[in-house]
């Protein structure tokens, strides 16, 4: 595959993250997530102060035949904004554009249910 449809393989992926976030969160202006240009470091979706406080996960961008490696955990970690969790989200290969799996660790995953249980009994 060519590196330019490499490219526009994975801005595609990233839009459709955007896409979803934006549908998921009606009070975000496009404005408030937006997908890095390809080959910029950092995290792959850049949210605003506002979008942070909302969503509160750093995203990196994975579209490849292959699953993602530690590495890739490394790397959203790595470039993670502060308060935030960081996230892969990865387009397995011959699913549907908008499937999108996500893989976060463990401890992350366990505070987030333990956020969700103590909110519920509190309600």
């Amino acid at each position: 595959m060519k590196t330019s449809s490499c490219k526009a393989k994975g801005r595609n992926h990233q839009k459709e993250i955007v896409a979803k976030i934006l549908a998921a969160f009606p009070e975000l202006e496009p404005d408030d997530v937006v997908s890095r240009p390809m080959g910029s470091s950092g995290i792959d979706i850049m949210l605003s102060p506002k979008a942070q406080k909302i969503v509160q996960l750093s995203i990196e961008a994975k579209n490849s035949k292959v699953k993602p490696a530690m590495s890739a955990l490394d790397q959203a970690i790595y470039n993670n904004y502060k308060n935030t969790i960081p996230v892969v989200a990865w387009h397995p290969p011959k699913t549907s554009p908008d499937t999108i799996l996500c893989l976060i660790s463990m401890d992350y995953l366990l505070s987030l249910i333990k956020e969700l249980n103590d909110k519920t009994k509190t309600s």
